[in-house]
């Protein structure tokens, strides 16, 4: 990959680096902002926290950006998004994580912004689990959706749903509910 940030779990698949490499972004702005960049951006094997955002993501319109990956982490505890993402990040691929104690939500996805997720645990975040607004296809898989203030689905607009194998439970709002959209 063009840009990959790692712990020592990607070399030796030691979960404890996970929990003991941590990004802390000390209250003062999003702890990772990804702003532009190309294509080929890795984020595998931290924690995330204590940010505005664990990780912004912001492109610019009609450049389209693909495989990212963001793989092993625990997003947990920003005043914000665990993650946000706004603009043409395609085909990435958020996996085996947990995004947990978020202030706004636990993801926000807005225009042709697609994430596949596999074995996920979004829980307790205090907006939706996964807001999706304008993202076009995006696949839910073996993914625990729980206990957020919000829905733990919410998609509007464009949004074309494929969601295997996952939980969506006990949050506040609807378990999912897709307005205006394909799927």
């Amino acid at each position: 990959h063009q840009v990959a940030i790692v712990s020592k779990y990607y070399t030796t698949s030691d979960t404890s680096y996970i929990d003991n490499t941590i990004i802390d972004g000390s209250n003062s702005g999003h702890v990772f902002t990804i702003e532009n960049l190309e294509e080929n951006i890795s984020i595998i094997g931290l924690t995330i926290q204590n940010g505005n955002n664990g990780i912004h993501i912001q492109g610019i319109d009609q450049q389209v950006r693909t495989n990212n990956i963001f793989d092993n982490l625990q997003i947990v505890n920003n005043s914000g998004y665990g993650i946000w993402a706004h603009y043409h990040y395609l085909e990435s691929t958020l996996s085996n994580s947990t995004i947990a104690n978020n202030g706004s939500g636990g993801c926000y996805f807005k225009n042709q912004v697609r994430f596949n997720m596999y074995n996920m645990l979004i829980e307790n975040n205090s907006g939706h689990g996964i807001y999706n607004h304008q993202t076009g296809w995006y696949l839910i898989y073996k993914t625990i959706i729980r206990d957020n203030a919000g829905d733990g689905i919410n998609s509007e607009y464009w949004s074309y749903n494929q969601i295997i194998k996952t939980v969506i439970e006990g949050n506040n709002g609807n378990g999912f509910i897709n307005r205006t959209s394909y799927g």
